[in-house]
This record gives structure tokens, C-alpha cells and sequence, in this order.
């Protein structure tokens, strides 16, 4: 009984369709953004990240809200698309790397491709199976959630920034989530761990000039003190949302639902709104 129920959950299809009438671009705030997906990290913990910090005192900054089941391929998808996992149909709980699908509704690196921005992603190869080459003009996956995978994601995404043609790339970094399940994220293991992603952070940072590019700096979910995540505890749904950059009005803001963030990145390039998006553009942060 408990097998049936648990593959019933994770065949689960939705019925929602996404409407075939896409809306219309509007005029782009911005011409580059540069995403940071930094795995696992809580709100809280964001003050033991140096580089972070400083980033924070020009930038709105604000808690975001993990969809729930808080787990990483729904976390993305909804922040790639804007659609809860009942909307997106991104498995629940983390599908097999074999039986892993491409996002089936709108997103980011689709709406920019049809828009003819030029795309770039950096980090660990589910993401590949998620994002369909022919949505990337950039990319480069790494195999394992490490140390070594984040260094290797962080200099391929500084070598994407040396062509002044890409106009949105993605960095996802790993390891901190990977360590924070074995250790806990408020360990000696868990936040050396953390001050690598931000020293990984410090790197990519001179490549990204805050004068003409949008910087967005977030996580996907938080993690228990214990490790590990998956439900609705607090430490696990506040996760970080930091935003620098052109048209960004800096400040401490109250917390925004983790779909938000596609809605406004679309809305900061100039894109069609993701037509299953259910997140909301913040105008506040903007000027």
C-alpha cells in the first residue's frame, strides 16, 4: 500500500493545460541578468556569507517563500517558470536523473530564446535534462554536487560573461545542500561548506557590472537544523532572495512567494509572462 500510494504520487500529471495565447513582451528594464541559485540555503544563514552581505546593502533584499513539497526540482522549475509543481507537473519529489523531463510549461531560458536574447547556463546536469539544448546558446553541466562542481560551474559561468552578447545566465551551485543533509547546515561541515558557495560568489562577482546587469542571488528552499528538507517547516520554506542592479530600488522588503521571482525576472528582460505562472511581478523592488 505505502509503494502504491508513493509511485501514485510521483506518476501524478496534472490536468491544467497552459493557455495556447501568449502574452505580449513588454518594454525590457534591463538588457542582462545574471541568476545565483545557491542550493539549500535559509534565510538566516545568509549573514555567515561575507561577499553576500555586501551585495545585500545595495540590493533588495527579501525572504522568499519555497513552494511546497520544498524539494529541488519543483523549487526550480517554479522558479524558472513561475508554476507550483500542481501547475508545472515537476516531480514532486525528486524524479530519478533516468526519468528526469524537460519543464513542461513556459520558462525563462525558452520565453529569452523566442525573444532572441542569447542564454547561458552553469551547473549541475539535471539541469541539463530541464532546460532542452535548443533553449541554451551556453552551457556547461558538472557531474557531481561538490566542492569541485561548483568551482567548475562558477569559472565556466565567468567564461560566459567575457561575451558581451549573453544576456541571462544561470549559475546553480551545489554543494552546500549536498553537505547540509550529511551534517546540518549550522555545523562546522555546513557553513564551511557555505563559505565556499560565497567565495564562489566573490568570483563571479567582478564579471558582473551592477551598472547594466541585474543580479539575483536565491535559493530554492532551506534546510533543518538537522538537515534535510522536503515539508513546510520555517527553516525549510524561507529561503534567500537578494536583488542588485539597474531599476532596483534597494531595502528590506516583506517576504515574496518563490514563483514571484520568474514573473519579475520576466518582467525586468522585457519577456512574455510564463503563461502558467501564478507569481506576481514586484513592482516594489523596482524603480
Amino acid at each position: 500500500w505505502a509503494m502504491s500510494l508513493w509511485n501514485g504520487t510521483m506518476a501524478y500529471q496534472p490536468v491544467y493545460r497552459q493557455p495556447q495565447e501568449m502574452g505580449r513582451p513588454m518594454p525590457a528594464l534591463v538588457s542582462k541578468l545574471v541568476f545565483v541559485l545557491i542550493d539549500g540555503v535559509r534565510y538566516d544563514l545568509a549573514e555567515q556569507m561575507p561577499c553576500l552581505q555586501q551585495i545585500r546593502l545595495v540590493s533588495a533584499v527579501a525572504k522568499s517563500i519555497a513552494v511546497v513539497p520544498s524539494m529541488s526540482q519543483p523549487a526550480w522549475t517554479a522558479l524558472m517558470t513561475g508554476a507550483r509543481p500542481e501547475i508545472s507537473g515537476a516531480a514532486l519529489f525528486n524524479a530519478e536523473e533516468e526519468q528526469l523531463q524537460p519543464i513542461q510549461v513556459d520558462h525563462l531560458f525558452q520565453l529569452a530564446k523566442q525573444a532572441g536574447l542569447t542564454t547561458a547556463l552553469a551547473g549541475y546536469k539535471w539541469w541539463e535534462k530541464m532546460v532542452p539544448a535548443e533553449y541554451l546558446d551556453k552551457a556547461h553541466f558538472v557531474e557531481h554536487c561538490d566542492a569541485e562542481g561548483d568551482r567548475e560551474a562558477t569559472q565556466a559561468a565567468v567564461e560566459f560573461l567575457q561575451d558581451p552578447d549573453v544576456d541571462l545566465l544561470l549559475l546553480y551551485l551545489g554543494e552546500f545542500d549536498e553537505i547540509s543533509h550529511s551534517f546540518g547546515p549550522p555545523s562546522p561541515a555546513g557553513l564551511q561548506s557555505l563559505r565556499r558557495s560565497d567565495e564562489q560568489l566573490c568570483t563571479l562577482l567582478p564579471h558582473v557590472d551592477l551598472n547594466n546587469t541585474v543580479l539575483i542571488v536565491t535559493s530554492d528552499h532551506g534546510q533543518l537544523t538537522r538537515g534535510g528538507h522536503g515539508g513546510d517547516d520555517q527553516a525549510v520554506v524561507e529561503a534567500l532572495f537578494v536583488m542588485a542592479g539597474p531599476k532596483v530600488r534597494p531595502g528590506r522588503y516583506p517576504a515574496i512567494q518563490e514563483p514571484d521571482i520568474a514573473m519579475t525576472t520576466a518582467a525586468l528582460l522585457g519577456l512574455p509572462l510564463p503563461r502558467s505562472g501564478q507569481g506576481r511581478i514586484r513592482y516594489e523592488f523596482l524603480d
